[in-house]
């Protein structure tokens, strides 16, 4: 008799009191050595401890290997799942909650908020607005949500106010502007933009403006920002 485990469960035969020693299939000395090797195939199996192992079974841990032959008792950790392997259908509605995900890993956001006093533009071509950046480390393929606030004024009646966000060096997207009814009125402006296609690792989203002529103005300080929001899922 041989073991079977671990290629399939043990089956070893369990004689009665009223059978003999030497009953055909029930060889004493044959169980011992079946025994000992189901035994042996098991240890095999579950591996030896590893160092500073937890070696009885503690609450959400479950028996693993972390070392070739040793195992232990212990918490799944992340570098235990293949990426790609999990996938919603393993798992069950409202299973997943906001405790269950370290910080940032789902989405991110963080917005920029004006310090320099009321920043001026004569520029007829988009550039920066003070102030109105926001640099993040992204995920590629993820999606950006970008929205710009300003209150601006224009120092010439009839002049126009652009103002319009930018992804790291591409062009303007979410263009709009504001028309100067009465000389030096404020206005709030509006942009918001939508943005994909960017590589991994840290992209940056700016506010841009420009004039039509005569001079642009941000009032004040804290009357302009710049709100941006990573999607990663």
């Amino acid at each position: 008799m041989a073991a079977l485990f671990p290629g399939a469960l043990p089956n070893i035969p369990q004689p009665t009191a009223a059978q003999k020693l030497n009953t055909a299939g029930y060889l004493h000395a044959a169980l011992h050595t079946l025994t000992s090797q189901e035994i042996l195939q098991l240890a095999i199996k579950i591996g030896i401890s590893q160092a500073s192992a937890q070696d009885a079974p503690l609450a959400n841990t479950v028996l693993a290997s972390g070392v070739n032959g040793q195992s232990k008792w212990r918490q799944i950790v992340s570098s235990d799942i293949t990426d790609g392997t999990i996938s919603t259908a393993d798992i069950g509605n409202n299973q997943v909650g906001t405790q269950h995900i370290a910080v940032n890993q789902v989405s991110q956001a963080s917005m920029a908020t004006g310090s320099a006093s009321s920043p001026t533009t004569t520029s007829v071509a988009f550039v920066d607005m003070p102030d109105m950046s926001v640099t993040m480390t992204m995920t590629a393929g993820s999606t950006i949500l970008a929205w710009l606030t300003a209150t601006v004024n224009n120092n010439t009646l009839a002049a126009l106010v652009y103002m319009a966000l930018r992804l790291n060096s591409g062009g303007e997207v979410g263009q709009v502007f504001a028309t100067q009814n009465v000389v030096n009125n404020n206005y709030v402006m509006t942009s918001f933009a939508v943005f994909t296609g960017h590589s991994a690792g840290s992209n940056t989203i700016k506010g841009r403006w420009a004039v039509s002529n005569g001079q642009g103005t941000c009032f004040s300080t804290a009357y302009r920002h710049l709100l941006v929001a990573e999607l990663k899922r």
